[in-house]
């Protein structure tokens, strides 16, 4: 290698917390008073409606998606960020991962599952409240009693 030189290769830690930042930045800007954003079942008549669409006019394109079918994946993004244990910024990767934590939390504070067989609506996020409340309690330390 040559002096002056430097790797362009970003640290694993580095990739995390620039995708945990556009996450959260990609959360914000999405309109929550736009219903299949954030709701579930609305989600999934949109993403529908234009997987048929597609399919009909034989376009090459794939439909676009909605952050209410990827809560799952985005709370566990935040809490694996915001309890991360290793990396030469790790007090700014668990920040920004409590962050994203709490934009994913404020934006589906609301969201109903569709899924779900109570006869009450259950919240979206109700099956995640074992993952956040270890994810929080690790940054807290404070022991889990469940």
């Amino acid at each position: 290698m040559e002096a002056g030189i430097v790797s362009a290769q970003p640290s694993r830690w580095q990739v995390k917390l620039q995708a945990t930042f556009m996450a959260t930045s990609a959360l914000r800007r999405i309109n929550s008073s736009v219903p299949h954003n954030f709701d579930a079942k609305e989600a999934r008549n949109v993403v529908a409606s234009e997987c048929q669409r597609c399919n009909s006019e034989q376009l090459a394109v794939s439909p676009s998606s909605c952050a209410a079918l990827h809560a799952d994946d985005i709370v566990a993004a935040a809490c694996t960020a915001s309890t991360a244990k290793s990396g030469d910024n790790l007090i700014t990767l668990q920040t920004a991962g409590l962050e994203l934590l709490r934009v994913t939390l404020n934006k589906f504070a609301d969201a109903k599952d569709p899924d779900s067989i109570s006869d009450e609506p259950v919240s979206v996020l109700h099956h995640l409240t074992s993952q956040v409340t270890a994810a929080l309690s690790r940054i807290v330390g404070i022991p889990i009693i469940l």
